[in-house]
């Protein structure tokens, strides 16, 4: 009997640990369902948005730089179509893949560390340089203006408050633009040298435009032709931006030729600023 005893507490004993394991591993499972039902609806049900944050960089204009640049078209004509910019290698490009880039700020130096041997104007614009500086010489803010630019740029685009990344960098100008006067150093579209171009050039539309002093009149909803003409541009007695990209419209007819580009603006204030490029040949 004593070893019957035994046998039976054993055999209890092990039908009760079996038990109770398996209602613990239940448990755990139902434990982990739920848990996966809670962020599954977290991820597709329940996603709350915040506002973007940023640091403005306000400046006068009163120095621009005219830069040679090119660009390239990846899957045209689909969904899927997309540009690279870069600089010109060699000094040549074709014709119909150049643009002028014209970029404006308060000063013509660069910060500390900095310099024109590792220097990209289309990577990094001379003005974002001094972003990180421990002076970053801005001028006085305009808070409206700051105030219009966020409050357009999170009407379009919201992120997920779990994914709070770092604020966004923004330059904006305080200078109004009266006239803007693109030339070449060589007789181009059977036009004297000097002689104005702005008609065989178009300006890609800013993400933001706004009339002087501090009136937003197109913003990243704004529902806008890719490019307008420098005559449109001016319409809006516009606060310059910080950098505008100006597209041939047409091969000039002498190509292949070497000129330089010449850049005139007009500021409301009475300042004439003028940049010429380095030579650049324009290929057919």
């Amino acid at each position: 009997m004593i070893s019957d005893n035994k046998v039976f507490n054993r055999e209890g004993c092990l039908a009760f640990l079996l038990v109770f394991m398996f209602k613990s591993m239940i448990k755990t499972v139902i434990i982990l369902i739920a848990v996966v039902l809670l962020f599954s609806c977290n991820g597709s049900d329940v996603i709350t948005y915040s506002d973007y944050s940023f640091n403005f960089y306000p400046r006068e204009c009163n120095v621009i730089f005219a830069d040679n640049a090119c660009f390239q078209v990846f899957d045209e004509g689909t969904e899927w179509e997309y540009r690279t910019f870069d600089t010109i290698a060699n000094g040549e490009v074709n014709a119909a893949n150049y643009f002028l880039l014209l970029t404006t700020s308060n000063t013509p130096a660069f910060p500390e560390g900095i310099s024109l041997e590792n220097y990209n104007p289309i990577t990094t614009p001379r003005y974002e340089t001094w972003r990180n500086a421990e002076n970053d010489l801005t001028d006085q803010p305009n808070p409206e203006i700051e105030r219009q630019i966020s409050e357009s740029y999170n009407r379009v685009y919201k992120k997920e408050s779990e994914w709070a990344g770092l604020p966004i960098e923004m330059d904006y100008r305080l200078t109004e633009v009266k006239k803007i006067t693109i030339s070449s150093s060589t007789q181009l579209f059977e036009k004297p040298t000097g002689s104005s171009l702005n008609q065989f050039f178009k300006l890609r539309h800013p993400a933001f435009i706004f009339t002087a002093p501090n009136r937003m009149v197109v913003g990243y909803e704004s529902d806008v032709p890719e490019f307008l003409s420098i005559d449109k541009y001016l319409s809006y007695n516009p606060l310059i931006h910080p950098g505008l990209y100006f597209y041939l419209t047409n091969i000039p007819t002498e190509a292949p030729i070497k000129t330089h580009f010449i850049v005139q603006l007009e500021m409301a204030d009475g300042n004439i600023l003028t940049k010429t490029t380095e030579v650049v040949n324009l290929l057919p």
